[in-house]
């Protein structure tokens, strides 16, 4: 049978190019306001503000748990204490280099302000460290105060990342473990995606972070069971890798629907990302290599960084030349300033990605401690039909 993905040394260059787009999303979601108010012919980005960028999160909690099942499905046959140390070190070298430089960077850059009396935005408590540090500061019931605002904004998804590796990888394991046919399968994607984003933040009042916890841990298991669906439906995957362009065209226009009612079409948004995903498991399509472009693709390999450092540019920024101080400028100023923040966030990003985040990664990886050393497999673990 001719196998729809290939080996475990294929990276699947569509699925990369779209991290780096849900990158781009949610930057586009936080600079929305100024870079709009520079140019307010920017439609497209001023769609952003209303909250569709931010489901850029949305993605990359789907992809995480797609691109996981898909690198360890092998190991998931034999599931013992050995793999689960590997991969808890191996994801722990994967995210922290960049939450811990991140940091730094914003703990230097909040004692250097503190002695140049500047005024940095964000708060920047102590007592918020030993929950940023330990990656736990979304974690309900650690003493903390809102993740959103704390440090480095974007990391309580980082946070709440960490939550899903320990906690729902397993479970996702277990799911993979067992064929589901296509209707169920595709019930219980929903299913988890709809209680994902539905999940009142009233019901969890009195359970701090909650509501993220809910969110992240069954986009985390939507993406398992997406890559499930890969496993067991061959011929459905066939059908959406051939219809990912108009997976891309729908995806387009239920965007550009939200600004009429963004709570119902959000929700159809994210519920087309699985079925996103499995279209972009091949280069079949026009949006598949599009997203395949060397371009697109490096994007995707540093789209981890430009999360993580985007929002130290922004506040950089508003210390140096807030954009809002060129709002009556000529227009190519305007535009240059625009086109010059986002330059500098993927540039800034790839200074990250190259200088600490790859080497950080490698090293870690090879001096791991013993408890993070699998076992070697005595039998060959199944070859599923991909």
């Amino acid at each position: 049978m001719q196998k729809i993905l290939s080996a475990d040394s294929h990276e699947l260059k569509a699925v990369t190019g779209l991290r780096g787009a849900a990158a781009l999303s949610v930057v586009c979601f936080h600079f929305s306001k100024e870079w709009t108010l520079l140019l307010p012919g920017l439609k497209i980005v001023s769609l952003f503000s209303t909250g569709v960028g931010a489901l850029g999160v949305d993605l990359f909690f789907i992809m995480s748990g797609f691109i996981l099942c898909y690198v360890y499905r092998y190991e998931a046959a034999i599931f013992d204490r050995g793999f689960l140390g590997k991969f808890i070190w191996f994801r722990f070298a994967r995210i922290y280099p960049n939450h811990i430089a991140t940091l730094l960077i914003l703990g230097a850059m909040v004692v250097t302000a503190h002695i140049a009396h500047v005024q940095m935005t964000g708060s920047y408590l102590l007592m918020d460290l030993p929950s940023q540090l330990t990656m736990t500061h979304a974690w309900p019931l650690v003493p903390h105060t809102v993740p959103g605002t704390s440090w480095n904004y974007p990391s309580w998804s980082i946070s709440a990342e960490w939550f899903a590796y320990l906690f729902i990888f397993p479970l996702s394991l277990f799911f993979l473990k067992r064929r589901i046919s296509l209707l169920p399968c595709i019930l219980l994607i929903s299913g988890s995606v709809i209680i994902a984003l539905l999940g009142s933040p009233r019901l969890w009042s009195n359970f701090p972070n909650g509501a993220d916890l809910v969110r992240v841990s069954f986009e985390f298991l939507a993406g398992g069971l997406t890559f499930g669906l890969a496993l067991w439906q061959e011929q459905f995957v066939r059908w959406m890798q051939q219809a990912g362009s108009f997976i891309g065209i729908l995806l387009l226009g239920l965007i550009a629907f939200c600004a009429i009612d963004y709570s119902f079409f959000s929700v159809a948004i994210v519920l087309l990302f699985p079925f996103l995903l499995l279209g972009m498991t091949a280069d079949t399509s026009r949006t598949s290599k599009l997203l395949s472009h060397r371009f697109v693709f490096w994007l995707g390999k540093i789209s981890y960084a430009i999360y993580m450092s985007h929002a130290i540019f922004q506040k950089i920024q508003k210390i140096v030349l807030p954009l809002s101080y060129l709002q009556n400028a000529n227009f190519f100023l305007r535009l240059g300033a625009v086109v010059g923040s986002l330059a500098s966030i993927i540039g800034l990003a790839a200074l990250l990605y190259y200088s600490v985040e790859v080497p950080a990664r490698n090293y870690l990886r090879v001096h791991r401690p013993r408890w993070a050393r699998e076992r070697t497999l005595k039998t060959q673990a199944p070859s599923f039909a991909l």
